[in-house]
């Protein structure tokens, strides 16, 4: 029962890490965006 426990904690870890780093990538990505279409509408706007 208790390494059952281990098993699931380990994989419902690694699924959190997981997501929290698409969340950062995500926003990463989101900037860079943001930042290039202001970078855009300034220039030729």
């Amino acid at each position: 029962m208790n390494k059952l426990i281990q098993k699931v904690f380990k994989r419902s870890l690694w699924i959190l890490l997981f997501v929290v780093w698409l969340l950062f990538f995500l926003m990463f990505l989101f900037g860079i965006i943001f930042i290039i279409g202001v970078w855009y509408y300034e220039n030729y706007m």
